[in-house]
């Protein structure tokens, strides 16, 4: 019961989990220590990378390096949209959000919360009008 509710709730799973977890156990100390235990080692971790980028980041290699890292992410971004694109139907309204947000983010190079502030009403305005 308590695995399928930290599903539910919003957030990382696992984090849900021990927050609820430690709670049962030991109240609020054993949810701040479940969390404690939880997001220390990768905050070292990060904090470790941060620190070795300052000091390696200026070398060739490392550039070098994240500048294929950036590919592989655009291409996880790009099968991920694609994948969830096919699920949808195929309808002219969604496409034209579709082409809305790329004009706006991809060639004009405007802020993501600007083209949400476009996109969102005019989204909602379609469907609303279509199911009139």
């Amino acid at each position: 019961e308590t695995l399928a509710l930290g599903q539910i709730l919003p957030g990382p799973n696992l984090m849900n989990l021990g927050a609820m977890v430690g709670h049962r156990f030991a109240g609020y100390p054993g949810t701040l220590a479940a969390l404690f235990g939880l997001m220390s080692l990768p905050f070292c971790i990060i904090i470790a990378i941060g620190m070795a980028y300052r000091e390696y980041g200026g070398l060739a290699l490392v550039q070098k390096a994240l500048g294929g890292m950036s590919a592989v992410a655009f291409g996880l971004i790009i099968g991920t949209g694609l994948k969830l694109a096919l699920g949808l139907p195929r309808h002219w309204r969604a496409m034209s959000l579709v082409l809305t947000g790329f004009v706006g983010i991809g060639l004009m190079r405007w802020p993501l919360l600007h083209v949400l502030a476009i996109a969102g009403p005019l989204g909602v305005w379609l469907a609303w009008r279509e199911r009139r």
